[in-house]
């Protein structure tokens, strides 16, 4: 039985023209912070959200505004990265990621190491409604969570 919610994300900005039905399952991750080593219970980052493995996550995606005739900025929706062109970088106590390794001052997020967080692996399931910007992440009206990855 999926999980409805109404949840809020980073601030994603790209073109709302690209909000599209998926045609088959579309790997993504996420930063989630877990309460221990051993525990299930999974949290977003940013608005404490609970997750769990392998169930369905469903939530509307809305424009919270317009920056131009095309690109909009959501903040209500599901938030995700791509694993084919998001990278992580280890600097000192920190995870980095990016899209473009010649400019790693203009990261998309950092995370210590010594914080409680783990990269979960999932996918935007077939038939939701997604979009990806430029800088490979994604907003969607659903996701599945599969795997937990520690981040170093």
């Amino acid at each position: 039985m999926p999980f409805f919610i109404s949840l809020y994300t980073m601030c994603w900005i790209g073109n709302y023209k690209n909000l599209k039905k998926t045609e088959k399952d579309i790997p993504v991750f996420k930063i989630l912070y877990r309460y221990s080593k051993t525990s299930t219970t999974l949290l977003s980052v940013y608005q404490d959200f609970p997750y769990v493995l392998n169930r369905k996550v469903i939530s509307k995606i809305e424009v919270e505004s317009w920056r131009s005739a095309n690109i909009c900025e959501i903040s209500k929706a599901i938030h995700s990265y791509s694993p084919e062109l998001v990278y992580a970088i280890l600097h000192r106590e920190y995870i980095y990621y990016l899209n473009d390794l010649n400019h790693p001052d203009e990261y998309l997020d950092a995370f210590s190491t010594d914080g409680p967080f783990v990269r979960v692996n999932g996918i935007i399931p077939k038939g939701s409604t997604y979009a990806i910007n430029d800088k490979g992440e994604y907003v969607s009206d659903s996701i599945i969570l599969k795997e937990i990855i520690p981040l170093i």
